[in-house]
């Protein structure tokens, strides 16, 4: 299990303050790609055997993702190839700096 942080950081952003340009965006994109992630075998809630882990939080059992973050990270897509960003790194880092002026 790998988690990227900066993906996380970012779909934290995201779902805690986004940009209000961005925001039914976000919204979108996060329940289509929950919904893929439901029906993926890597989903905790999936997951064959139960932990303690699954309980706290649904996440990916590939990456170790929550999925509530990375599922909002636009720049980002899944390890898994199941869905893709929807912007690109250089557009997140002009809101990263829209945002702290």
């Amino acid at each position: 299990m790998k988690i990227n942080w900066s993906h996380i950081v970012e779909g934290w952003r995201n779902h805690l303050i986004p940009p209000q340009e961005l925001r039914e965006k976000i919204k979108q994109v996060s329940e289509e790609r929950m919904a893929i992630c439901r029906k993926c075998e890597y989903n905790s809630v999936n997951a064959p055997q139960h932990t303690w882990l699954n309980d706290l939080y649904e996440h990916c059992t590939n990456c170790g993702c929550p999925l509530i973050a990375k599922t909002k990270c636009l720049s980002h897509g899944c390890e898994l190839k199941r869905w893709d960003a929807v912007i690109t790194e250089e557009e997140e880092d002009s809101l990263n700096i829209d945002d702290n002026e």
